[in-house]
């Protein structure tokens, strides 16, 4: 959560895995993520979407965050 108190989602490939971050692999794809965010990340879900305009874009489904909105089925 920034300043702001907003949760922000950010992905990317890292290299450079701290003692201070946490990994652990789900269905074969390893997640790095910082102990400081991990509370704030517990429950939420990454999926992978074709949205309204027929774009596909990973999505983050997080029942943390303060602005969650349960996404709609098709």
């Amino acid at each position: 959560m920034r300043k702001d108190n907003e949760y922000h989602y950010a992905m990317g490939l890292e290299d450079n895995i701290t003692e201070n971050d946490k990994s652990f692999s789900v269905s074969g794809i390893n997640i790095v993520i910082s102990s400081v965010s991990e509370p704030l990340a517990k429950d939420m879900t990454i999926d992978y979407v074709t949205m309204d305009d027929g774009n596909e874009s990973f999505i983050f489904i997080n029942p943390n965050d303060p602005n969650h909105v349960e996404p709609k089925e098709k």
